[in-house]
C-alpha cells in the first residue's frame, strides 16, 4: 500500500514564504537589472555620440582649414612664377630653374612648416606639372617634372571654375609610392582666367592625431576606438587593433552599412574583428568625400558595471533569501506551535484523554481557536460524564429489568404452575385402589388439573415469547394482549386500529409488543385506571401507537424515574422512534409512540 506523506502546515508556510520571497526578489532583481542595463546602454550611447560629434567636427574643420590654406597658397605670386617655368622648352632647364626657385619660394617653406602635407603639385592646362615632396634636408632632390599624364581631368578643371577647391579621395592609382588625398584649387592669371591648378597632397594621415585614441581617460575606455571608413569600405585612419596598413583592411559591418544608408545612429553589432560592440556612427559632410565616422566600444567592457551589479544582486538575493528563510522558520513555528498543541490534544481526545491545551500568548484567531477547543473539551467532559451516568442507568435498568423478570417468572412458576402441580400431587396421593368409584373420580380431577397446568405453562411461555405475534402479526398480538390484560384486571378497553400492511421488521414488532406489555403492566399496577384506550394507525411513513388511561397520573418531574418508563424509552431509541409522555396528577397518563416504517435495521 502506498503511503502518502502529508506536508505539515509549518512546511507549507515556509515554502509559501520562500516562494513569495523568491518571486519578489526575482521580480525586483530582474527589474533593477533591466532598468540599470537600459540606463547604462543609454549612457554609453550618449557618451559615444558625444565623442563622435566632437571628432566629426574636428574632421570637417580639418578639411575646411586645409581648403583655406590651399586657396591662399594658390593665390601667391610664387605659384604663378613657378607655373611660368613649365613653359621652358627644355625639361632640364625647367627643372633646374624650379629647383633653384623652390628653395626660397613661399609654398616650399609652407610645405616644410606644415605637418599636414606630404607634397604639392603645380600644373598648367597643357598637361605639364611638377611635384614637390616634403623631403628631409638630407635629400634635397624633391622636385619631379611630369609631362606625360594629366593629373586633373578636364571635368575637374571645369569644376574648379565653379568651386573654390575640390577634394579627391585616397587612391592607389595616384602614380606615387603611397596613396595620397589631394586638395586642389585653380590658379588664375591677372584677368581671372584659369591658367593652371595647385594641389596639396596628404599621404601620412594627419587625421590620426585626433582619431586614433589610446588613452582610456578620453571617453573610449580600454577597448574603444574611433575611425573613418571610405566609400570603398576601407579604413581612412589607422585601426587601434590592426597593425596592417589602414588602406588594406576591408570593413563590412552592420554599423558601417547603416551609416552609409541612413546617416547618424547607434546600435549593437559585430565590428570588423567579429567582436560585439556598442557603436555610434554618422556621415562626414565634406564635399568630394563619401566617408563615415565610427565610434565603438566593446560590449563586455561597457557592460562591466551591469555584470558587477548582476553579481551583487545575486549575492544580495542569496542573503535576503537566507534571512527570509530564518525569519519564516521562526514565524511559521510561532504560528503553528499552538496548532500542533491543538492537534496533539485532539489525538489525546481520540484516545480518551480529555486534556486542556495551553493558551498562546497572541491575541488572534489562534487564541480564539484554543479557547474554543478548551470549551469543547469541557463540554465533552460533561457529556462524557452524562453518557457514563446514562450508561450506568441503562445497565442498571437492564439488570433491574432482568431481575424483575426473574422475580415475576419465579412468582408465576411458584404461584401458578407450582400450585397446580401441588394440587395434582395431592390428588394422586388421595387415590384409593380399594374404592374404584373414588379412584375414577380422582383420575378425572387429575386430568382436569393437568389441563390447567398445561394452560398455565402456555400462558407463561406466551408472556416470554408470544406465539401469536409470530403467527398472526403485530395487530392481532396487540389486540390479544390488551384484551387478556384488561379482562383479567376488570378494566374497560377501547381498542382502535386503522393500520394495514405495516412494513415493520420483526425486531421492531417485538419491541413494540414489549413496550405495550410494559405500559399495560404499569397501568394495572400503578395507575388505578378504569379505562384504557389503545390507538394504532399510520400517517405517511410513520407508525403511531397511543396508550391512554384515566388513572391517577403523576407529575412531570417523576417522568423517567421508574424502570418501566426507562425500559420503554430505551426500546424506542433502539428502533429510532419518538416517545412522548404527558401526565398530570388526577388526569391520567398518555403515552405516544412514533416509529418510521420501511425500517430494515432498527437495532
Amino acid at each position: 500500500m502506498r503511503v502518502i506523506r502529508t506536508i505539515a502546515l509549518s512546511e507549507r508556510l515556509i515554502l509559501s514564504y520562500i516562494l513569495v520571497s523568491a518571486v519578489a526578489i526575482a521580480s525586483l532583481g530582474g527589474m533593477a537589472y533591466y532598468l540599470s542595463r537600459k540606463a547604462l546602454l543609454e549612457r554609453t550611447y550618449n557618451q559615444l555620440t558625444s565623442v563622435r560629434t566632437l571628432k566629426k567636427s574636428q574632421v570637417e574643420n580639418f578639411f575646411t582649414d586645409r581648403e583655406r590654406e590651399v586657396s591662399l597658397v594658390a593665390e601667391s605670386t610664387d605659384v604663378g612664377l613657378a607655373l611660368s617655368y613649365l613653359e621652358k622648352p627644355k625639361k632640364e632647364e625647367a627643372l633646374r630653374e624650379l629647383n633653384k626657385f623652390s628653395q626660397t619660394s613661399f609654398y616650399y617653406h609652407f610645405l616644410q612648416s606644415a605637418n599636414h602635407y606630404w607634397c604639392f603639385r603645380i600644373g598648367n592646362l597643357q598637361g605639364k606639372s611638377f611635384l614637390i615632396r616634403n623631403k628631409s634636408k638630407d635629400n634635397p632632390e624633391n622636385i619631379d617634372l611630369d609631362d606625360k599624364s594629366i593629373f586633373i581631368s578636364e571635368k575637374s578643371l571645369l569644376s574648379l571654375d565653379q568651386e573654390v577647391c575640390i577634394i579627391q579621395d585616397f587612391s592607389e592609382k595616384s602614380g606615387l609610392e603611397k596613396p595620397v588625398l589631394w586638395i586642389s584649387t585653380a590658379i588664375r592669371d591677372k584677368n581671372g582666367k584659369i591658367c593652371g591648378f595647385f594641389s596639396a597632397g596628404i599621404a601620412k594621415n594627419p587625421l590620426e592625431s585626433f582619431m586614433l585614441e589610446s588613452d582610456a581617460s578620453r571617453g573610449l575606455g580600454q577597448t574603444g576606438e574611433s575611425y573613418l571608413v571610405g566609400h570603398d569600405h576601407l579604413f581612412r585612419t589607422q585601426s587601434r587593433f590592426e597593425a596592417k596598413d589602414f588602406h588594406a583592411i576591408p570593413i563590412f559591418t552592420e554599423g558601417v552599412d547603416n551609416a552609409f544608408k541612413q546617416g547618424s545612429g547607434t546600435g549593437i553589432y559585430e565590428d570588423y574583428r567579429h567582436v560585439k560592440v556598442i557603436g555610434s556612427y554618422d556621415k562626414i559632410h565634406v564635399a568630394g568625400l563619401n566617408w563615415v565616422i565610427m565610434v565603438e566600444l566593446d560590449f563586455p567592457e561597457a557592460m562591466v558595471p551591469i555584470f558587477n551589479l548582476k553579481n551583487n544582486l545575486m549575492l544580495l538575493s542569496a542573503f535576503i533569501a537566507l534571512m527570509m528563510f530564518v525569519l519564516t522558520y521562526f514565524i511559521a513555528r510561532r504560528i503553528t506551535l499552538p496548532l500542533v498543541r491543538l492537534k496533539n490534544a485532539a489525538q489525546e481526545i481520540s484516545e480518551g484523554k480529555l486534556s486542556l491545551v495551553e493558551l498562546p500568548e497572541t491575541h488572534d484567531e489562534i487564541l480564539e481557536l484554543a479557547e474554543t477547543f478548551n470549551k469543547m473539551v469541557n463540554e465533552l467532559d460533561i457529556k462524557s460524564q452524562e453518557l457514563n451516568r446514562e450508561r450506568t442507568e441503562r445497565l442498571s435498568a437492564v439488570l433491574d429489568g432482568q431481575e424483575q423478570e426473574r422475580q415475576r417468572l419465579s412468582r408465576e412458576l411458584h404461584d401458578g404452575l407450582g400450585q397446580h402441580l401441588a394440587a395434582v400431587k395431592l390428588r394422586m396421593e388421595s387415590i384409593r385402589p380399594e374404592d374404584p368409584e373414588h379412584t375414577r373420580k380422582t383420575i378425572s380431577e387429575l386430568s382436569h388439573g393437568i389441563d390447567q397446568t398445561i394452560d398455565e405453562i402456555r400462558r407463561i411461555t406466551n408472556d416470554l415469547m408470544p406465539a401469536v405475534l409470530k403467527e398472526f402479526g403485530l395487530l392481532t398480538a396487540i389486540r390479544t394482549l390488551c384484551e387478556s390484560t384488561t379482562g383479567n384486571a376488570g378494566i374497560h378497553l377501547i381498542f382502535e386500529a386503522e393500520a394495514n400492511n405495516m412494513a415493520i421488521d420483526s425486531k421492531a414488532q417485538n419491541y413494540l409488543f414489549r413496550i405495550l406489555q410494559e405500559a399495560m403492566t404499569n397501568i394495572i399496577k400503578h395507575a388505578r385506571a378504569s379505562k384504557i384506550i389503545v390507538q394504532i394507525y399510520t400517517t405517511g411513513n410513520v407508525f403511531i401507537l397511543n396508550i391512554e388511561d384515566n388513572g391517577r397520573g403523576f407529575h412531570h418531574s417523576q417522568v423517567g424515574t421508574g424502570n418501566g418508563l426507562s425500559n420503554i424509552r430505551e426500546r424506542i431509541n433502539l428502533i429510532h422512534g419518538k416517545l412522548d409522555i404527558s401526565s398530570f396528577p388526577g388526569k391520567g397518563t398518555r403515552i405516544g409512540i412514533e416509529i418510521p416504517l420501511n425500517t430494515q435495521d432498527n437495532g
